[in-house]
């Protein structure tokens, strides 16, 4: 895709304004997200773009969990958002945590196309697992399903990160520091949840 990291800025500065916009209750709750959602699942973006690609989906899961929370961080005053209008509704969660499902499945999408042709891209595959980990865990509550995919997403970066450390130095010298902090925030969370 020819100018993926404008369009990838673009839709991040979207996705931040998105926060704050009601959605309409007569159509499907997500309906503007859905359509950045389908254009990363079926836009062609190479494994060059992967790790925006990634990020784009992390920003939505982000957005997402913004959305499930009980006050949103940020308001306009004189508009009415999502937090005031689908208090309480449980279609409005579902159809949330329906696109947060999918989200992460594009997230493992993403890892296992690039675990394909991973001598290529270990360092990406690193950084597109610790983003994952870090994005659950500082948008998500902690739930069995939550931890089972963070886990496998520290078990994949771990890996990514061995094999890359073997390589030459290619100028990205990536470290475990990056494993460790985001399971230390995990562990705090979970007993902050426990």
């Amino acid at each position: 895709m020819k100018h993926a990291a404008a369009y990838g800025d673009i839709l991040l500065q979207i996705l931040g304004f998105l926060v704050i916009v009601p959605s309409n209750p007569e159509t499907n709750f997500f309906q503007l997200v859905e359509v950045i959602v389908n254009l990363l699942k079926n836009h062609n973006w190479g494994p060059q773009n992967q790790l925006l690609r990634a990020r784009l989906f992390t920003s939505i899961i982000g957005y997402l969990s913004a959305q499930l929370q009980d006050t949103l961080p940020y308001h306009v005053t004189g508009v009415d958002s999502n937090d005031s209008i689908f208090i309480g509704n449980d279609d409005f969660k579902k159809e949330a945590n329906q696109l947060l499902d999918f989200c992460f499945d594009q997230i493992l999408e993403i890892v296992e196309k690039l675990n394909e042709v991973k001598a290529s891209y270990y360092g990406v595959l690193f950084q597109v697992c610790i983003m994952a980990a870090n994005s659950l865990v500082g948008h998500c509550q902690m739930t069995k399903k939550i931890e089972v995919f963070i886990n496998k997403l520290f078990k994949m970066a771990d890996g990514f990160l061995t094999e890359h450390l073997k390589l030459p130095v290619t100028g990205d010298r990536l470290n475990r520091n990056m494993i460790n902090l985001t399971f230390e925030a995990f562990r705090k969370k979970k007993e902050a949840f426990a």
